[in-house]
This record gives structure tokens, C-alpha cells and sequence, in this order.
């Protein structure tokens, strides 16, 4: 685990690890780094900046499970 997170944050990175490996997603940790290397959390407010200059409504959370969420986007006219 990485020594910048949180405690809560090692919490959620080792029960997301764990969910994956009883699924049979990630069979060793060398698969995650690919996957958490690239991964940059922005806030509500910095997502609702960007999909509004993208021409998009402000976004409505549809789903949140650990740390994926889901956001249902509309294109304005």
C-alpha cells in the first residue's frame, strides 16, 4: 500500500483488492498497478467544471460502490 493514503483510504484500497481477487479479476498485485497508477480523483465540484465546459448538464450520481462512481451526463441542446 502506498504510504500517502489515509487510513480510510487503505481500508477501501484493501477491500477493493479483495472483492477483485474472490471475483477472480486480479490474480496478483503486479495486474493493479496499471489500474491505481493511472487513477486521478477530482471532486463534484471540479467533475461539474469539466463535463459543463464539455457542453454536458451537471452530472447526477447513479451509482457509488467503494471508490467507482456513476454519473448520468445529458448533452445540452
Amino acid at each position: 500500500m502506498r504510504s500517502s493514503l489515509s487510513g480510510l483510504e487503505e481500508q477501501l484500497e484493501a477491500a477493493w483488492l479483495g472483492f477483485q481477487r474472490a471475483s477472480g479479476l486480479l490474480a496478483s498485485d503486479e495486474q493493479l498497478a496499471p489500474l491505481t497508477q493511472a487513477l486521478h480523483p477530482i471532486g463534484l465540484a471540479r467533475l461539474t467544471a469539466l463535463v459543463n465546459a464539455a457542453g454536458f448538464s451537471d452530472p447526477a450520481r447513479i451509482f457509488q460502490a467503494l471508490d467507482v462512481e456513476g454519473f448520468l451526463l445529458q448533452r445540452r441542446r
